[in-house]
C-alpha cells in the first residue's frame, strides 16, 4: 500500500504492559511514522479519546473494571466518535466473543499473539477507509455551506410579504420539497392601478435550480420596462433564457405565468407558458384560464405568445399554483389530477385567501401517501367585497 502523507493518531489500549510495548514496537518499525498514544484501562482510553482524537483504536478486550467491549460501546454510542475504527484484540477466537464484538460496532478484530503483518495490513486497511470516510464528511460540510448559502440567496430573491392593496386579499404559500426549490414567484407593483404576478416553475432543484432562479429574477429586472405588457415581458424572458440555457444546460426550461391585475377597471390580463392554468372563481362559477396557454419558457425561440383577458368581479378569487400541489401519490398505482385539484379549489370558493390556502395545505397532507417530491406554490388573491 501506498505511504499516507498524513501522520495518523493510534491509541493502543492494554492493561498488559508487555503488550502494549510489543505492539508500539511493531507500529513504530514501519515507514509510516504513526504517533502513537497508549492507556491501561478502558477509563483513561475514553479520556485519551476525548484529549487527543486518534484516528484509530486498538483495544484490549479483557481488562478490569471497564472491559473492551464497554469502551467499544461507547465510542460507536457517541455521535463524535461513532466513525472511529475500532479493532478489539483478544485471547478469544471463539464465535461468540466476535458476534458480541461486531453487536457493540468493532470494526476488527485481531487475535493474540498478534501477527505483526496481519496488524499492519488491518491497520493501514482501516487507516485508508477512515481517510476516504473524513474526506467525504469534509466535502459534505463543504456542500452544506454551499446549500445554506444557496437557500439564503434564493430567500432573498423571494418577497418578504404580499402587497398592501385595500382592495384585493392576497396569501402565498411557497414550500421547497429539499432546502432549496425551483418555484419563483414575484410580484411587480407597476402603479397605483396595476399588480404584476408572476409565477415560475424551473425544471429541476437543488443548488442549479436555485441559480436559474437567480437568473430569471435578474431578466424580469432588465424587462422592467415591459411589466406592464404581459406578452412582450414573456417573449423577453423567452429570447433571454433561450441564450442562458444554451450557454449552461441545453435541457433547461420554465413554466412561467404572468397575470397584470388592473384595481381601476378589474380586468386580468394573463400569458402563460406551459403553466398548469389559474383558477377564476366568482358567484357560483369557477372558470380554469386556459385561453393562452403555450409552450414553456427558454425552449423556442419562434414561440408565440397570447394575451388573454378577462374581469375580476367584487368577490372574485383567482388561485395561481405550480405542478408540486397535483402530482402527488395518493395511492399506490394513482395521482392526484390537476382535474382533483381544480374540484377541491371549487369546493373552497367562499373562503378568503388565507384561508383557502390552509385548507389546501390541509388536504394536500390528508391524501398524500408520501412527503412531498417537487417544490409546492400557490398564490390566492381575492377581490374583497
Amino acid at each position: 500500500m501506498q505511504k499516507f502523507s498524513k501522520r495518523y493518531k493510534i491509541l493502543i489500549v492494554d492493561d498488559d504492559e508487555m503488550n502494549l510495548g510489543l505492539l508500539e514496537a511493531f507500529l513504530t518499525a514501519t515507514n509510516e511514522n504513526y504517533q502513537l498514544i497508549s492507556a491501561v484501562n478502558g477509563s483513561q482510553a475514553l479520556e485519551k479519546i476525548d484529549k487527543y482524537k486518534p484516528d484509530l483504536v486498538l483495544l484490549d478486550i479483557m481488562m478490569p473494571i471497564v472491559n473492551g467491549y464497554e469502551v467499544c460501546s461507547k465510542i460507536k454510542s457517541n455521535p463524535d466518535t461513532r466513525f472511529l475504527p475500532v479493532v478489539l484484540i483478544t485471547a478469544l477466537n471463539d464465535k461468540e466473543n466476535k458476534i458480541r464484538g461486531i453487536e457493540v460496532g468493532a470494526d476488527d478484530f485481531l487475535t493474540k499473539p498478534v501477527d505483526r503483518i496481519e496488524l499492519l495490513t488491518r491497520v493501514k486497511s482501516l487507516l485508508l477507509t477512515k481517510s476516504l470516510h473524513d474526506d467525504l464528511e469534509h466535502h459534505y460540510k463543504l456542500l452544506k455551506k454551499e446549500l445554506a448559502m444557496a437557500k439564503y440567496l434564493q430567500e432573498s430573491i423571494l418577497p418578504h410579504s404580499v402587497p398592501d392593496i385595500d382592495s384585493l386579499d392576497i396569501a402565498v404559500f411557497y414550500e421547497p420539497s429539499i432546502e432549496i426549490g425551483g418555484d419563483f414567484y414575484y410580484f411587480m407593483e407597476i402603479d397605483d392601478d396595476n399588480l404584476g404576478v408572476f409565477l415560475a416553475d424551473i425544471c429541476g432543484h437543488g443548488v442549479s435550480a436555485a441559480m436559474k432562479s437567480m437568473v430569471l429574477k435578474d431578466r424580469l429586472f432588465q424587462n422592467r420596462h415591459l411589466w406592464k405588457d404581459p406578452k412582450k415581458l414573456i417573449e423577453a424572458l423567452n429570447y433571454g433564457l433561450i441564450d442562458f440555457f444554451s450557454l449552461t444546460d441545453s435541457d433547461s426550461f420554465i413554466t412561467a405565468l404572468y397575470l397584470i391585475i388592473n384595481t381601476k377597471d378589474w380586468e386580468l390580463k394573463l400569458v402563460n407558458g406551459g403553466h398548469p392554468e389559474p383558477l377564476l372563481q366568482y358567484d357560483n362559477e369557477s372558470r380554469v384560464l386556459n385561453e393562452t396557454t403555450t409552450l414553456p419558457v427558454g425552449v423556442f425561440e419562434d414561440i408565440k405568445y397570447e394575451e388573454f383577458s378577462v374581469s375580476l368581479p367584487v368577490g372574485g378569487k383567482v388561485s395561481l399554483f405550480t405542478d408540486g400541489f397535483f402530482e402527488i401519490q395518493i395511492s399506490k398505482d394513482q395521482q392526484l389530477s390537476i382535474t382533483n385539484f381544480y374540484d377541491k379549489l371549487d369546493q373552497l370558493k367562499d373562503l378568503n385567501a388565507n384561508d383557502t390556502i390552509n385548507a389546501i395545505i390541509k388536504y394536500i397532507e390528508k391524501v398524500s401517501e408520501e412527503d412531498p417530491t417537487d417544490d409546492r406554490n400557490l398564490i390566492v388573491i381575492k377581490r374583497k367585497e
